[in-house]
């Protein structure tokens, strides 16, 4: 099955992003089209096309504007990040002629070895146990305020009993395949329990301001779809293993496989196709502050 690969990317991330669209080109089996969207031009690679930020409905002071309820400032500041899991979130919306199925793409991963994305028409998923703790659980606390039926902890049966032992199934894996049907579904019945725009209830939820950071109330687009498909469309995906070696930037100021690629990359490559993974993720968490 054909299908579309979005990632959304910004200027920090550009030297790993032509990087990644080289690897997707390489070793990602059967895809259509390649679509970055930025805030501006971010590559010249033959064949992959630049849709403008600008055109979605909201940006950058629109996301800040909408978490009135994160703090402190310097937090709500550096999480006008949150843009690009909406920019996820409505892809199908605002891109015209997408496949029905679209591969949401991190700009930060590197595939080192050849990668199917379907069996038989069927979406593969991966996704890894992790500790039910801070992060995770604020995670879950955001996919209730969404809908009371959103209890993906106590609702898949995977989860119930990984609770025990204080574990989480989660669905973040820097890549998934999202449905644009099952994605309308999820925001026309957010739209409709809540009488609001979808994108502006998704932040308006979020809330920071316990001191008990157990209680905060996050998003993250990848683990609501995962943890929705599993809930309710348990026959449109399976599931697989699939790995990966993460190699994080240390700081704004370290970013050692930029300024060594070329040696950096060849040991890290090696290192991980003997470990068996798929992709190589080169985080860099430390975004700057945007002046709004």
């Amino acid at each position: 099955m054909k299908f579309d690969i979005v990632i959304s990317s910004c200027k920090k991330d550009q030297f790993i992003l032509q990087k990644a669209i080289e690897s997707i080109k390489k070793y990602v089996i059967n895809f259509r089209r390649i679509i970055v969207v930025s805030s501006e031009k971010l590559t010249n690679i033959v064949g992959v096309e630049w849709f403008d930020e600008k055109n979605y409905p909201f940006n950058i002071k629109d996301i800040y504007d909408n978490m009135y309820n994160m703090a402190p400032e310097e937090t709500r500041r550096r999480k006008v990040s949150y843009i690009n899991q909406l920019i996820k979130l409505y892809a199908h919306k605002v891109i015209p002629n997408l496949t029905d199925n679209i591969l949401i793409y991190d700009s930060d991963i590197i595939f080192i070895k050849k990668t199917y994305f379907f069996d038989n028409d069927i979406p593969l998923y991966g996704n890894r146990i992790v500790k039910l703790e801070k992060g995770y659980i604020n995670y879950l606390n955001h996919h209730l305020k969404l809908n009371k039926n959103f209890d993906f902890l106590n609702n898949i049966e995977v989860n119930k009993n990984l609770k025990k032992k204080g574990l989480f199934c989660s669905g973040i894996c820097h890549h998934i395949i999202y449905n644009k049907y099952i994605i309308e579904e999820i925001i026309n019945l957010i739209e409709k329990q809540h009488n609001q725009i979808f994108w502006k209830y998704y932040l308006n939820i979020i809330d920071t301001r316990d001191k008990n950071k157990y209680n905060h109330i996050e998003p993250a687009n990848c683990e609501l779809y995962y943890n929705y498909v599993v809930s309710f469309h348990n026959d449109k995906v399976k599931i697989r293993n699939i790995t990966w070696k993460e190699k994080p930037a240390k700081s704004k100021s370290s970013n050692n496989i930029i300024i060594n690629y070329d040696k950096q990359f060849v040991i890290d490559k090696k290192i991980s196709l003997q470990e068996g993974h798929n992709y190589i993720a080169y985080h860099s968490y430390n975004r700057e502050i945007i002046n709004l």
